[in-house]
């Protein structure tokens, strides 16, 4: 597996940090960031799988029986190169000092493509019993993969998420919810601020 991953970004508060309640609750105020992202993924793996057979029989004469075998093996892989401009608006509140909670939307326009690589080859021969004779082995091959397969070039977000300051050390679990692609990322980050 081979991966790279490259980015840039910046981020600009237009409505800067209010207090309220001595301090209690902090809004951060609004912040709007982009930037350019690259990913390139390389993924192959090989599957050996256990060997098929399958009788077979020949009545002779001579009477010649046994089996059929295929050995197959499986060879898959998956390459990316994605292109991505973020855009996004966030927004948090600070609780009692010790509670971040983040909220925001974005949307991410993707260019590039993925090679999904399925490939099957494997020799197919025979084992008899009763024939004296020579028999030629065969093999196979199959290549069900799809090439150059486009991004959605538009992916709309919503970013939300907690956090936790205990003295010196801040904790971040950050959501990102795309909803229109039924899917979800959920992490962890942790530092130490003096």
């Amino acid at each position: 597996t081979k991966s790279t991953l490259v980015g840039i970004g910046a981020n600009y508060t237009y409505i800067q940090t209010a207090s309220f309640l001595a301090g209690l609750v902090k809004w951060r105020g609004i912040s709007f960031g982009t930037g350019f992202i690259y990913t390139y993924n390389k993924t192959d793996f090989t599957i050996e799988m256990d060997e098929i057979e399958e009788p077979i029989s020949y009545a002779g004469p001579p009477n010649v029986n046994g089996n059929l075998v295929l050995d197959p093996s499986f060879i898959i892989g998956v390459k990316s190169n994605t292109y991505s401009i973020p855009f996004d608006v966030t927004t948090s509140v600070q609780l009692l000092w010790a509670l971040n909670f983040t909220l925001g939307i974005g949307i991410d326009f993707v260019f590039g493509s993925t090679d999904i690589n399925l490939e099957s080859d494997g020799k197919v021969y025979t084992e008899l019993t009763g024939y004296s004779g020579s028999i030629t082995p065969g093999s196979y091959n199959v290549d069900a993969s799809t090439k150059n397969q486009k991004p959605s070039w538009i992916r709309q977000r919503i970013m939300t998420g907690i956090g936790f300051n205990i003295l010196a050390v801040k904790i971040d679990v950050p959501v990102i919810i795309y909803p229109f692609d039924s899917a979800i990322a959920v992490g962890v980050t942790a530092g130490v601020v003096w």
